[in-house]
């Protein structure tokens, strides 16, 4: 993809979240004119940019809607709520663009027939009270005749004709009315005229009478340009490639330069010649007829109308072959004493749309002159004394300016030279090769007498200040891979413990197990140093979530009609991107199903004794190496009753089990797949699948997810993730004779029970622990491998939290902690969901890592 269109669709997509929170906030506070502010650049900033591409439908979309923000921040149009509806849909098209944009770099051209329709529903607001808006933005300059040319001196169309006539080429007419607003949008309608090549007429006039200078709005632009140039159609096309609605190109033989002005004679003498005239025409008789024109001519005041085209129609019979329909035009525009009918015998083209691209030309000797002033400038500027903080912008000034003369000189093979130029001056502060260009350009020129020493400034101040002003941008492929290397450091470091401990048992050398131990301690810390920096890197901000729910929340409470207050707490907390990507579908299912089953409808809220307006709050805050996001509701509750009465049906639990289970208990299981106590399916929620998504989600990532329910108060669900998926924390247990991991983030503590500790409940062991009963399983008998006869020894039990509730899991032996790189099973072993992956150990084995939410 090009790296431009990428770089846009980026900072365009960075834009509508900006416009899309923005409208949210104006919904509710309409006078927001800070807000208003910064929804219009968001949106003025999208259409200029897209400008620079041919993506028409978004161009004119945007334009629709940055007209209507212009209005309501300047108080022209009073503020609707339909406003923001029609504006965040025309905002989400835009955005559905971009996605369509980066897959296929191109949007097809029948999208524009969506945008003008969007367009219009978002101008309608502004019709009644600013209707000139709509035809200033939708109707491009036409010309309805040729009269306008007779604003020129009669001597200089006359020298043009005589000069173009010859050739047999035409002229290319055009008229532009630049967009009124166009001075924000950095145009400069008068320079892009200049930029016209061959441009020989050109005339200026206001589009609408000249208001008191009081009134007078100096930032709104009301000029329309009208001329004649000597360059190909295609030339003048691409230059206006940008605002091809704003520009009107025609073709025209030198002829229609015949526009007859002057002083107007009522009293007509002179019908008898037109129809002499035309009797001569019928007989191409064209000696004869410059006789009689010449006669009349004579007698006649040369400020008067008929005598000017009398002169015109001298010119034309000049010619060795006359053309005889404009001859004929002209003696009828003189019978009648009105402009020839010029127009009416060509056709008026349509809008420029060409993008053909110009390639190397030669300059005039106007434009030779110019371009080589402004080297000679520009080397002169080099060329002054400069302190380093003004030198990357000298530098970066002098080049810009260099490549737009080179472009337009169709100079491209320049161009490389220049910037090979430009790097060198701004890393090594060498400005010798720029100096040789500039050389080069203005060689025709006398060279510069003034010797101004170059100034030097040194690389490491260059290198200094442009450290300080520059911000790096990295492809997110590019820190995975260096989050990768830190992980394999981790796993290299873990081996020095294991060549110390063989180095003193193995051979004896005590001091030497010594020295690595020391320079272990020296690189576990530079290796957690260095895992601290990355993960730093790829932290962001939970808001990059939490900015969607606005919008969600309002769109569905509406279509539910229920009011809801959304309360965001928290959104500066950090976590790892992944880990915050991974956040966004489980976040939406939770809140979809607050919406739709939690909060009441404001009748039932007012009958309960609550206020009409549920509140739904989402807060996110940081939990030891943890991330926890809590999501709560003082809506009706979950109905532990219907939850155990779902389960039974679809058969997850038994009539008896349902009965012995507290209503907490009851209430987990909304995350079991199928299971909904909504009593109808809407759109929205009620399929039983979405709380199932959220777990499956949640552990995927490591983390946990618990509900607590109060019936009529409201519900709380809470969401636990891991800082970081990079390196994984794990406790080492032995079992059979093998190490195995036991996830830290789920280990509690670790105790060892005598065989009087471990009770027998219901064919089932557990142990009391602080005055708490926590069951007991045993590894082994888990994995079904054979189970040892221990006699009176005390069992190795690790206690862990699974799912909201402790269990006591029984091992061999406990080892200790460490840090390892979690791989995931791989072929006819990914099936195996009670193994979370493998990881390398220090001494070169694989230890498998348990996962205990899926063993129990």
């Amino acid at each position: 993809m090009n790296p431009l269109l990428a770089q846009f669709i980026a900072e365009s997509r960075d834009q509508l979240e900006l416009t899309g929170a923005g409208l949210l906030a104006i919904e509710n506070h309409p006078h927001d004119t800070d807000k208003l502010n910064e929804i219009f650049r968001a949106a003025h900033t999208i259409k200029g940019s897209s400008g620079l591409f041919e993506m028409r439908p978004v161009t004119l979309l945007v334009h629709a809607a940055e007209d209507l923000l212009d209005a309501l921040r300047s108080q022209t149009v009073n503020f609707e709520r339909g406003m923001v509806d029609l504006l965040l849909d025309a905002f989400d098209q835009v955005s559905q663009w971009l996605d369509l944009l980066e897959q296929t770099e191109t949007l097809p051209v029948e999208l524009e027939a969506t945008a003008r329709e969007l367009g219009a529903k978002l101008r309608a607001f502004l019709k009644d009270i600013t209707p000139e808006i709509e035809e200033e933005q939708a109707t491009a300059p036409v010309f309805e005749n040729l009269n306008w040319l007779g604003q020129f001196a009669e001597q200089e169309r006359a020298t043009l004709y005589n000069q173009w006539a010859e050739s047999g080429k035409p002229l290319l007419l055009f008229r532009y009315i630049p967009d009124p607003q166009c001075f924000f949008q950095g145009e400069d309608p008068f320079y892009q005229v200049r930029q016209i090549p061959d441009l020989v007429l050109l005339g200026v006039a206001p589009t609408e009478s000249w208001p008191p200078l009081a009134e007078l709005d100096a930032y709104r632009c009301v000029l329309r340009f009208e001329g004649v140039a000597c360059a190909p159609r295609a030339d003048v096309a691409t230059l206006f490639r940008y605002v091809p609605d704003q520009i009107c190109l025609l073709e025209a033989p030198p002829h229609v330069l015949a526009v007859p002005v002057g002083r107007r004679d009522d009293t007509r003498p002179h019908e008898g010649f037109v129809a002499e005239a035309l009797e001569l025409v019928g007989q191409e008789d064209w000696v004869g007829l410059r006789g009689i024109a010449a006669v009349i001519l004579e007698t006649l005041d040369p400020i008067d109308w008929v005598a000017s085209a009398l002169r015109w129609l001298a010119r034309l019979l000049e010619d060795a072959t006359p053309d005889l329909g404009a001859v004929r035009l002209l003696l009828e525009a003189i019978r009648t004493e009105s402009g020839p009918d010029w127009l009416g015998s060509l056709a008026n083209d349509a809008p420029a749309t060409s993008t053909v691209t110009t390639g190397p030309r030669a300059l005039n000797d106007a434009e030779q002159a110019a371009f080589q002033r402004i080297a000679t400038e520009q080397l002169r500027i080099l060329k002054l004394p400069v302190d380093p903080e003004s030198w990357f912008g000298r530098i970066r000034s002098i080049c810009a300016c260099l490549a737009n003369g080179l472009r337009y000189a169709g100079r491209d093979a320049w161009l490389e030279e220049l910037e090979e130029a430009q790097e060198n001056a701004l890393d090594n502060g060498a400005t010798a090769a720029l100096c040789g260009i500039l050389d080069r350009l203005i060689d025709s020129q006398p060279p510069v007498t003034e010797e101004i020493p170059l100034v030097t400034v040194k690389p490491e101040e260059l290198v200094a200040d442009k450290l300080a002003i520059k911000t790096l941008k990295v492809d997110q492929h590019k820190v995975d891979r260096l989050m990768d290397l830190i992980g394999e450091l981790v796993v290299a470091k873990n081996s020095l413990p294991y060549l110390a401990q063989r180095a003193e048992r193995v051979y004896g050398q005590r001091d030497m197990a010594r020295e690595i131990k020391d320079q272990y301690g020296v690189i576990n810390r530079i290796a957690q140093e260095l895992q601290g920096s990355i993960m730093q890197i790829r932290m962001m901000p939970v808001g990059h979530v939490f900015q969607r729910f606005p919008r969600l929340v309002r769109d569905l409470s509406k279509k539910l009609d229920k009011k809801i207050l959304l309360i965001v707490e928290g959104e500066d907390t950090e976590a790892d991107k992944n880990i915050i990507e991974t956040l966004a579908d489980p976040l939406i299912h939770i809140l979809r199903n607050s919406i739709d089953h939690g909060i009441e409808p404001p009748e039932e809220r007012l009958s309960l004794g609550k206020s009409d307006e549920g509140r739904i709050r989402v807060k996110a805050y940081q939990d030891n190496d943890n991330v926890a996001i809590e999501i709560s509701d003082d809506g009706r509750g979950v109905d532990a009753a219907a939850v155990k009465d779902k389960a039974v049906r679809r058969g997850l639990l038994t009539a008896e089990q349902a009965e012995t289970i507290s209503d907490h208990e009851a209430v987990q299981w909304i995350f079991a797949p199928g299971l909904s106590t909504a009593d109808q399916v809407s759109d929205i929620s009620g399929r039983g699948v979405g709380m199932d998504v959220v777990r499956n989600s949640v552990d995927k990532v490591g983390g946990s997810v618990t509900v607590h329910s109060r019936p009529g108060l409201g519900t709380d669900i809470r969401l636990t993730l891991p800082l970081s998926m990079a390196v994984t924390q794990v406790m080492a247990v032995e079992l059979d004779g093998k190490l195995l991991g036991m996830p830290m983030d789920l280990v509690v503590e670790t105790v060892r029970l005598t065989p009087e500790a471990i009770y027998a409940i219901k064919q089932r062991e557990a142990f009391i622990l602080r005055d708490r009963l926590v069951p007991l399983v045993r590894l082994r008998r888990l994995l079904d491998l054979d189970e040892p006869d221990t006699g009176d020894a005390a069992l190795a039990t690790l206690v862990v939290k699974v799912h909201g509730d402790n269990v006591g899991i029984v091992v061999d032996n406990f080892r200790e902690g460490m840090e390892v790189i979690l791989k995931p099973l791989e072929g006819v072993l990914a099936g195996l969901r009670h193994y979370a992956g493998t990881a390398l150990l220090g001494d070169g084995s694989v230890m498998l890592v348990i996962n205990l939410k899926e063993l129990l």
